[in-house]
């Protein structure tokens, strides 16, 4: 369901919001999870050793969660190869993390 959503929203923020208010309280929940779990894939020694091993772990999830963000086929990249983990500068701070947490926050008032 999340690389669904992901390709769907094509980018875009405001699509992205329009698909999650058609799921259920638990798609949320489950695309959520999925997202975290895959960006936490990422975060391995191995994986931050090869990719960027001088910055912060805050840093690497803000990297992680915008890769997520990519869609799939940009993640399997990464994940395969950390050597292809864009730097902080190539990212924006926005990602659909982000956007999962406060949409279900106003939504539902409470935590994800």
């Amino acid at each position: 369901m999340l690389w669904g959503l992901i390709e769907a929203a094509h980018g875009d923020r405001d699509t992205f919001i329009s698909l999650l208010a058609k799921l259920s309280k638990e798609d949320i929940r489950s695309a959520y999870s999925s997202y975290v779990d895959a960006a936490e894939s990422l975060l391995s020694m191995e994986h931050r050793a090869l990719s960027n091993p001088e910055m912060s772990e805050s840093e690497s999830m803000s990297i992680a969660n915008w890769v997520v963000m990519q869609g799939f086929e940009y993640y399997e990249k990464v994940y395969m190869d950390p050597t292809q983990t864009p730097l902080r500068s190539e990212i924006s701070p926005k990602t659909y993390a982000a956007e999962m947490i406060l949409f279900f926050s106003d939504t539902y008032g409470e935590w994800i």
